[in-house]
């Protein structure tokens, strides 16, 4: 963040307006790699648990940051889709992640999973 900003409560203010820092979403990729979905997960829980846990985690996430820096949330939207396509196309040579997701891939719009378009 520049001297012209700071942040509280987890969210970026300027003089004009609020923003996401990006410290909120790499604390959102840290935890989505260590508790939702790695290797061991994939191999311990359903797919079912698995995406009930990241909705409930991507749906507070969402619900905070988009009401609070809704000109700001698109940028870091399309920003975070293309981290979680890019985790799974690299974790999908492991035939868990593979297996669970397939053409499936997760994204922050309700229901929180699309098809994956080639």
């Amino acid at each position: 963040m520049d001297t012209d900003s700071f942040e509280f409560l987890g969210i970026g203010i300027k003089k004009d307006n609020l923003f996401i820092p990006p410290d909120a979403i790499t604390n959102f990729k840290e935890t989505f790699e260590r508790e939702i979905l790695n290797a061991e997960i994939a191999n311990t829980y359903s797919f079912e648990q698995i995406m009930k846990t990241y909705r409930s985690y991507a749906g507070g996430w969402i619900n905070h940051y988009k009401k609070l820096c809704p000109d700001d949330f698109d940028r870091v939207e399309k920003e975070i889709v293309q981290y979680l396509d890019q985790y799974v196309e690299k974790h999908k040579t492991r035939k868990t992640i593979q297996k669970i997701f397939g053409y499936q891939r997760l994204t922050l719009s309700p229901p929180f999973l699309r098809i994956k378009t080639i």
